[in-house]
């Protein structure tokens, strides 16, 4: 389990939460895809992959993978 700092900067938590639910909008619209959303999505994954790999090594090395599978997703 992460060990993070309860205090946060302003309105982070809720930056957090909008990320999660348009992801949940986008997996429930899954079938209304088209190459501009994906590049738009894939983007989104590659920007909170690098976000949350800021938070330590661990989390980078767990998430190292990430960029090679949006890249790879966007070649098929």
């Amino acid at each position: 389990m992460l060990s993070l700092p309860d205090r946060r900067a302003p309105g982070f938590q809720q930056l957090a939460e909008a990320v999660a639910d348009r992801a949940c909008w986008l997996a429930d619209a899954a079938g209304h895809w088209n190459l501009s959303a994906v590049e738009d999505a894939v983007e989104a994954i590659d920007n909170l992959v690098a976000a949350l790999s800021q938070i330590d090594a661990d989390v980078a090395r767990a998430l190292a993978g990430g960029p090679a599978a949006t890249a790879a997703a966007l070649l098929r």
